[in-house]
């Protein structure tokens, strides 16, 4: 007899195998699926600057923005050493790239840009040089009010 299994799913599944309703003498059989590749069209971007409408960042705050890595078929795929992602965020002032880094635990991705100049600024963020799900984003930078307590006015 042979099996063959399909899924779309990955993770960890336990199959029983059973003939004439008895168990097979090696089941059950602990059986591994991983993700597929990943996949630019599915994997998403999240954080305030991206899903919080209400957020407004203000300038010299740093900005992360999360990197979600998802196969085909929606499941998440921890980092991988053999992707690329890159996020550029841009303004009249100019353009930057985020530093890119993992997570502490290593299921997704964290971009960091530090934005000094308050602007109307855009980002981009793409898998392997192809846009993720909801890459391009815009938004604004407000300056940072300098405290009465702080300012120093001469005569």
């Amino acid at each position: 007899y042979s099996l063959s299994v399909n899924s779309t799913f990955a993770g960890s599944f336990t199959l029983n195998i059973t003939l004439n309703g008895q168990n097979f003498a090696q089941a059950p059989v602990l059986v591994n699926i991983a993700p597929a590749a990943p996949s630019a069209a599915n994997t998403v971007a999240f954080g305030d600057i991206i899903t919080n409408n209400t957020y407004v960042p203000v300038a010299g705050e740093s900005i992360d923005i999360f990197v979600q890595l998802r196969d085909t078929f929606d499941n998440n795929i921890t980092v991988d050493d053999n992707v690329t992602i890159t996020a550029v965020v841009w303004s009249i002032e100019g353009q930057t790239e985020a530093k890119v880094t993992y997570a502490p635990d290593l299921t997704y991705y964290v971009a960091t840009v530090n934005i000094t100049v308050a602007s109307f600024y855009h980002v981009n963020i793409t898998l392997d040089s192809f846009p993720i799900y909801n890459a391009y984003h815009e938004f604004n930078v407000i300056p940072n009010v300098v405290e009465p307590s702080t300012s120093y006015f001469f005569k």
